[in-house]
C-alpha cells in the first residue's frame, strides 16, 4: 500500500463526489448502475501479453493517484483475456473505489479496489462527462460525425495530352 496523507485523500474524495449521482451509459444501450461518490468508473486495455497498456478514468487525477491506480490494476491482471485458447488484446471497465486504512503516525494507507468488472465494447473509447453521468464515446464515430457529404476521392486530375490548348483570340484590328 502507499502512504497517503489526509488532506490529499480528502482532496480525491471531493474531486469523485461530483459525479454523486452519476450513472455510467455505455454505447450499446449498455448501463451501469448508479456510480456513488467513492466509486471511479476506469477504462482499462490489456494488450496479448497480459500488461495493462492504458488506464482511463473519467476524472482527472493527480499524478500519484494515477500511478496508484495503475499500479493497483497492474497487480490484479494476471493473464491476457483469451479467445479459442489464444490471447487476445481486450478491454474491460473496472469500477474502483478507495480503501483506507489509518496508520499510528497519523496518516492513512490507501489503495484502490475493484468493487465491479464490466466487459467493454471492442474500440478506442474516450470518457465524456455530461450532465452528472459518465459516457464512454466511440472515437471513430465522433470522427465520423464531423465528415461532410464528400466524395471518397476526388476526381483524377487530367493529364496534359487531355488538355486542348486555350482558345486563341484574333488579335485586334487597329
Amino acid at each position: 500500500m502507499k502512504r497517503i496523507a489526509l488532506s490529499t485523500l480528502f482532496a480525491v474524495l471531493v474531486t469523485a463526489a461530483s459525479g454523486a449521482s452519476a450513472q455510467m451509459a455505455l454505447p450499446e444501450g449498455i448501463t451501469i448502475s448508479p456510480v456513488s461518490s467513492d466509486l471511479v468508473p476506469v477504462l482499462v486495455k490489456v494488450n496479448k501479453q497480459g500488461e495493462v497498456t492504458s488506464v482511463s478514468a473519467p476524472i482527472r487525477l493527480k499524478a500519484a493517484w494515477s500511478r496508484l491506480m495503475r499500479e493497483n490494476i497492474s497487480e490484479m491482471i494476471t493473464a491476457p483475456a483469451m479467445k479459442d485458447g489464444k490471447p487476445v488484446n481486450s478491454q474491460v471497465i473496472f469500477i474502483m473505489a478507495i480503501e483506507t486504512a489509518p496508520r499510528a503516525d497519523g496518516n492513512y494507507d490507501a489503495s484502490f479496489t475493484t468493487r465491479e468488472i464490466r466487459q467493454a465494447p471492442t474500440g478506442t473509447f474516450s470518457w465524456k462527462v455530461q450532465d452528472g453521468r459518465y459516457s464512454l464515446v466511440d472515437n471513430n464515430a465522433i470522427r465520423q460525425a464531423h465528415r461532410f457529404d464528400l466524395p471518397s476521392s476526388p476526381p483524377p486530375m487530367p493529364s496534359s495530352r487531355d488538355v486542348s490548348p486555350p482558345p486563341t483570340s484574333p488579335a485586334p484590328k487597329a
